[in-house]
């Protein structure tokens, strides 16, 4: 790998083309980095995790058909093994192995220097329906030309699969005995949805880039995106209504109806969320006195992190603004002022310093809040 980056960095450099030939991509990344992947990783856990006696025989048995051997490694029970609460291994060796050969094939399907196979340019511009206009017509070049437009598709993606991810990881462990540790499960749960939210702000944010900078409308008319944006008044409207109506339906019951008794708690706000927190807060509460206490004081901090985020997300720049022109004033009025007057944050700063705060605030504070209770009721 080294060599291969000395040659293709100072021998031979690639083209900016050549980054933009998603087809060979395509190719690459589905037999290469998904298909050998996948197949190394059942080959990895088939021949080292566990030691199977009818793979004696090694691969003759694939090559003279004899598949029936490989049945005790290679399983389809469904559901979890009852010894380790996990998938059964055998079970998701077969998984990768399938998989594996569905993306070697898909890894020949694309059209690169023969003229097989498809191309995306073709398959994007037969995307016509009879409510779409031009269909995804003029949506290759937007992602072959514009970084920000190719960024945002991958990161909404990863952002929504880590969060699949962090559902299944729960709901079917994929690790012996990780389903006897509950304290690592809702670390993981909670691991995963903070990253895939992440992706999918940062998939809004790029994508709002590339409609300021690279997009032009008057080469993209009457295609799909076109009519999105030139519906939007309507979608935005009618999200805005469904969304008010959902919010007052669903958290109207959540709140009034607690106990599961209309008639004694339908017109009395219960604080649901107060008497979960009290419920179930009692451990990390008392926990500053006793060997939990690094957890207890850990999110008393990122609570103060957390809020402190909140001066700048509210007011731009967190009252810095007034601070600093009112020690300038006050040096001024002294007449002890240096040549060099100090500058508030500029807005943009500010929402820097607001959203990082809020999210290492809001990850330092479920953190510790989660692990000071589940070792203490662990």
């Amino acid at each position: 790998m080294l060599f291969a980056g000395w040659f293709h960095y100072h021998k031979a450099a690639p083209k900016l083309a050549w980054f933009q030939d998603v087809e060979s991509m395509l190719n690459h990344h589905l037999a290469g980095l998904l298909g050998l992947g996948s197949l190394s990783w059942a080959g990895h856990q088939d021949l080292l995790a566990q030691l199977y006696p009818s793979f004696a025989e090694g691969a003759t048995p694939f090559f003279t058909l004899n598949w029936s051997k490989y049945a005790e490694f290679l399983t389809f029970r469904g559901g979890l093994d009852p010894v380790t609460g996990g998938l059964w291994l055998t079970d998701i060796e077969h998984h990768h192995l399938a998989i594996a050969i569905l993306f070697l094939i898909a890894g020949h399907m694309y059209r690169t220097n023969w003229g097989i196979g498809h191309g995306i340019k073709d398959i994007l511009e037969a995307h016509k329906g009879p409510f779409t206009g031009q269909g995804h017509k003029g949506l290759y070049e937007i992602l072959t030309t514009s970084w920000h437009a190719q960024l945002s598709i991958n990161l909404a993606i990863l952002g929504s699969l880590t969060i699949v991810v962090a559902h299944h990881m729960y709901s079917m462990p994929p690790y012996p005995y990780l389903a006897t540790d509950y304290g690592t499960q809702l670390s993981l749960f909670t691991h995963h949805m903070w990253i895939g939210g992440f992706l999918i702000v940062g998939a809004a944010a790029h994508a709002a880039i590339f409609m300021i900078r690279d997009y032009d409308p008057t080469t993209r008319y009457n295609d799909l995106l076109d009519r999105v944006l030139r519906h939007r008044d309507a979608i935005i409207s009618h999200l805005n209504w469904s969304d008010v109506w959902g919010s007052i339906s669903d958290q109207g019951v959540v709140t009034h109806i607690t106990g599961g008794n209309f008639a004694q708690s339908s017109i009395t706000i219960n604080g649901w969320l107060r008497d979960f927190l009290w419920a179930q807060a009692s451990q990390v509460i008392q926990s500053y006195g006793s060997s939990l206490s690094a957890y207890g004081l850990f999110f008393l901090g990122a609570h103060f992190v957390w809020a402190f985020s909140l001066m700048f997300l509210f007011s731009g720049r967190g009252y810095w603004q007034e601070l600093i022109e009112s020690l300038v004033w006050a040096h001024n009025k002294l007449k002890v002022a240096p040549a060099t007057q100090p500058r508030a944050l500029s807005i943009v700063q500010g929402r820097a310093v607001g959203v990082t705060d809020y999210l290492l605030g809001g990850i330092a504070t479920t953190w510790a809040f989660f692990l000071a209770r589940i070792i203490a009721v662990g």
